[in-house]
Parts: structure tokens; C-alpha cells; sequence
């Protein structure tokens, strides 16, 4: 269900009910998501300290029926694809590789036809078609990319690095 800001102040009890019976609110401020509420069995335990909350792309500025339909589409394949990518994070985290989201999804420009970017810092001794069949069933039919960070030249990893590290900072908590 998506809500208003201000409908969401005035009928906040309302919601909370909602919610506890298991139902999932979006409260926007001018078509925009400012805030989900979920039940808390549901809720990501700390998922931006774990690098897996991943901006949603902003509305176009135009505000025709088809600029808001195409917008819709692509919230949707976003939502699919960063639920898609917690799960593939989860499974390879579980195997004791530490892999982070890169590129368009983690910088909040993911579009229709964006494919979702894995980096792989350490493998934990799993193969690679390990790694990627685990990616791969998780993704479905979602396009993605493995980067091992070992096998990148340095100008490539040090281009990687710096926008991990610009993520992390304009993530955490100031």
C-alpha cells in the first residue's frame, strides 16, 4: 500500500494495524518513498551497515501518465532486482565469501535495462562457477556481472575502491 506523508500522520494507528496484520506501507512525499513500514519479522536486520540497502532510483521530473508509468516499471524492476541481490548476498555471505553490490544498483541509478554488478573480494576457495550458479539462481532471469576484485588491473580497482568508498560515505550516518 503507498500513502501519503500527511496521510500517513493523521492515520498512523490505522497503518500500524496494517502492518501487524502483515501488510507493507510506502509513505511518499510527492511520488517519492520516504519511508516503509513493515513487520518487524520481516524488516532487513541492519542492512545498510551490511551494504545491502540500495537507493531507489528518483522519479523523472515530468509528471505525465507515461514518464509516471515508465517510473512505476522500473521501481518494480528495481524492487525485484534488490531483493534479488539480498538473496544472492545472503547465500554467498553464508559460504563465507565476502561479495558486495557495485555499479547502478548500489548508486541508485538502476534502469529498465540495468543488469546487477557483483564484486567479489574473496572467494572463500569456492569456484567460480560456484559463485555465479549461486548468483544465478537467486537472480532468476535478472542480468548480472561478477567481478573478482584479484583479477582486476589496478587503475579498474582502484576505480572500484573509490566508489565503494563514496557509497559508504554518503550511506552512513552523519
Amino acid at each position: 500500500m503507498r500513502v501519503s506523508a500527511s496521510y500517513a500522520r493523521q492515520n498512523f494507528a490505522a497503518l500500524l494495524e496494517t502492518v501487524l496484520a502483515g501488510g507493507e506501507i510506502s509513505i511518499e512525499r510527492h511520488g517519492r518513498a520516504l519511508a516503509r513500514l513493515v513487520p518487524a519479522e520481516r524488516a532487513p536486520a541492519r542492512a545498510e551497515a551490511a551494504g545491502d540497502s540500495f537507493p531507489e532510483p528518483r522519479p523523472p521530473k515530468g509528471r505525465s501518465r507515461l514518464e509516471k508509468l515508465l517510473h512505476q516499471r522500473a521501481l518494480d524492476r528495481f524492487q525485484a532486482a534488490a531483493n534479488a541481490a539480498r538473496r544472492a548476498l545472503a547465500e554467498l555471505r553464508s559460504r563465507g565469501v565476502q561479495v558486495r553490490v557495485i555499479g547502478s544498483l548500489a548508486r541508485g541509478t538502476f534502469k529498465q535495462s540495468s543488469d546487477i554488478d557483483f564484486l567479489i573480494e574473496d572467494s572463500a576457495s569456492l569456484a567460480d562457477a560456484e559463485i555465479e550458479r549461486a548468483i544465478r539462481d537467486r537472480l532468476q532471469d535478472l542480468p548480472f556481472d561478477v567481478l573478482y576484485l584479484d583479477r582486476l588491473t589496478p587503475s579498474a580497482r582502484d576505480t572500484i575502491q573509490k566508489e565503494v568508498a563514496a557509497w559508504r560515505s554518503q550511506s552512513s550516518p552523519g
